[in-house]
């Protein structure tokens, strides 16, 4: 596997495997979170419950289409 390049766990999928950061460093989600058709708050709320359980070091990936989610 080529550590540039980000990876999605299929095609199908929207979520990845591996990703890059803003300097193009790789690096491995550990938690994926579908927040897609949720309006706010909720996208937020769901992700921070979600955030506090994570361990030192994981990376949580969130997926959602509310545009105001985004920030």
């Amino acid at each position: 596997m080529d550590a540039a390049v980000a990876v999605k766990k299929s095609d199908a999928d929207p979520f990845y495997s591996r990703q890059l950061d803003d300097e193009g460093q790789p690096f491995d989600v550990s938690q994926h979170l579908d927040v897609r058709g949720l309006t706010c708050p909720m996208p937020a709320l769901k992700s921070l419950a979600v955030s506090q359980a994570l361990s030192k070091g994981e990376v949580l990936e969130i997926v959602g289409d509310w545009p105001g989610s985004k920030f």
